[in-house]
């Protein structure tokens, strides 16, 4: 009877042991989502963090190798047993045409043989996707009150990465005379102070376009300024009554 008991409560503990599914995550720095499709610049590495919902010194990760797949281009690092925090990383390279560079992870959980259990082995996998970014401009819209003078920073998504020369100029655009361009590598884009009153459109554009000396690569985006009115009216309901003499001065009251 002890042997039946025994034997019972080892197929329970086993079963519950094997129906304790779970996942991998993966998440950016400083994010508490998970998810599969990340983003980079052309030339600049991608480090994603790997985690699952299991205790971190019981799991291993270790990239699934697959000729469909993007694997030589990642880099896999950290070590569960002790501690150490996995990484999953790909090397800085050029873009794909938008094409992201995909990887399969596999994380894998033993739980060790004892009296009561077998040794078993739990896996889950994930795919990765990082589509790597050319050139591009990241800066915003504008509102500017009339009749002031506006000073727009530009940037790329390449600003971090201290091997893009980027230099940026003005071909085109419909409002071109009331734009221009200073500071070193051209990365200030000035908007002439204009009156609201000036015209109906108040919605003025630009086209700017960022080259890469590096690479010859360009883009362009069309940036727009928004001027908005202010209440410049004089106001025509002021009442002055009589003066009045008050040590000396005159006074006038409302």
């Amino acid at each position: 009877m002890k042997i039946i008991k025994l034997f019972v409560i080892h197929m329970l503990l086993l079963s519950s042991f094997q129906t304790l599914a779970f996942s991998v995550t993966a998440k950016e720095d400083n994010s508490s989502t998970s998810k599969d499709n990340f983003s980079t610049p052309e030339g600049m590495a991608k480090v994603i963090h790997l985690q699952s919902d299991k205790n971190a010194n019981l799991l291993e990760f270790a990239i699934v190798h697959d000729d469909a797949l993007d694997s030589e281009k990642f880099i896999l690092a950290g070590d569960g047993g002790n501690l150490i925090p996995y990484t999953l990383t790909l090397k800085a390279t050029a873009s794909a045409q938008n094409k992201p560079y995909q990887v399969k992870v596999r994380a894998t959980l033993t739980t060790f043989k004892t009296l009561l259990q077998d040794e078993f082995i739990e896996t889950a996998d994930k795919i990765i996707n990082v589509t790597v970014e050319g050139l591009r401009i990241t800066t915003a819209d504008v509102s500017v009150p009339e009749n002031h003078n506006e000073f727009i920073v530009l940037t790329t998504n390449q600003d971090f990465n201290e091997n893009a020369d980027v230099i940026f100029s003005i071909p085109s655009g419909a409002d071109i005379d009331k734009f221009g361009l200073d500071g070193e590598d051209n990365n200030v884009l000035h908007f002439d102070s204009t009156d609201f009153e000036a015209r109906e459109n108040n919605i003025y554009s630009v086209e700017v376009t960022a080259r890469r000396d590096d690479t010859g690569e360009t883009t362009t985006k069309t940036i727009t300024v928004t001027v908005t009115d202010l209440d410049d009216e004089a106001p025509t309901n002021i009442r002055i009554n009589g003066p009045g003499v008050i040590d000396g001065q005159v006074a006038l009251a409302n």
